[in-house]
């Protein structure tokens, strides 16, 4: 009668920790995202991004946490049980959705170093025309991570491309997820569809805002700074801001991509 008890109540300690540990492996993760975004230029660009991941649907989304502004412009969504890999922005005030694969071919290096009290090891990979080092913490055994990076045996804290023109650094780590939501998006197709749409774009930025006049068949006046300003006014700032954005951010994370916003 003792020894059924024992594994009753063992029985019941495996149930409640094995509970405890599958909800722990939900997490929200704060990632400083540093960025130098124009060649020509030093500067550099701190924005905060969260990693909202869901071990139990192995779903993640790497979104900016100020949903107004975001200059990094990438927000990554991961369901790794379907084979759904999915990159969003916001291209002239709508979001755009087109779908992506990493490759995740790690080496395994010999470092280590704690990070936010986790004991980490690194490793690197070619990606996106540059080299990178990545820490990751197998105390938290989820292969995901910030941006497009995933597949190691434990979760990215930490990690840089060899010229430091981009870097991502885990500020804080929560026990917990946000529901996971990706936005409504248009979808732009697979890479080379999304670089056809966005050269399109490019050409004339406006283009959109001239359809929807067309369509409406009427005039757009709007006031700006006590001004009036036409439909032809308009379409030129839209044409003017978006290529000057373009002038200022000519250093996309993924070399050959097109950073558009």
């Amino acid at each position: 009668m003792g020894k059924i008890n024992f594994r009753i109540s063992y029985l019941l300690i495996l149930i409640f920790f094995s509970g405890n540990f599958i909800y722990s492996q939900n997490y929200t993760i704060g990632y400083d995202v540093k960025f130098r975004p124009k060649v020509e230029d030093s500067t550099k660009v701190f924005e905060k991004y969260l990693l909202n991941i869901n071990a139990e649907t192995k779903e993640s989304f790497f979104k900016f946490q100020d949903l107004n502004y975001s200059d990094f412009n990438a927000n990554i969504f991961k369901n790794s049980s379907k084979d759904i890999f999915k990159k969003y922005e916001m291209i002239l005030y709508k979001f755009y959705s087109s779908d992506y694969l990493f490759p995740t071919k790690w080496e395994l290096l010999k470092q280590k170093k704690e990070i936010l009290g986790h004991k980490c090891e690194n490793a690197s990979i070619s990606f996106g025309g540059r080299e990178w080092i990545a820490w990751y913490t197998m105390e938290i055994p989820i292969q995901d991570g910030p941006y497009k990076f995933s597949g190691l045996p434990g979760l990215i804290l930490e990690i840089s491309s060899n010229d430091n023109d981009y870097q991502f650094f885990a500020t804080s780590i929560e026990k917990k997820t946000d529901a996971i939501k990706p936005f409504p998006a248009i979808p732009m197709g697979n890479l080379q569809k999304e670089i056809t749409f966005k050269e399109n774009i490019i050409r004339e930025p406006a283009a959109q805002y001239k359809q929807n006049l067309m369509q409406s068949n009427m005039k757009v006046s709007v006031s700006f700074n006590g001004k009036q300003s036409s439909d032809k006014e308009i379409i030129e700032t839209i044409n003017s801001s978006f290529l000057e954005w373009m002038e200022g951010h000519n250093n996309p994370i993924e070399k050959g991509m097109i950073w558009v916003k």
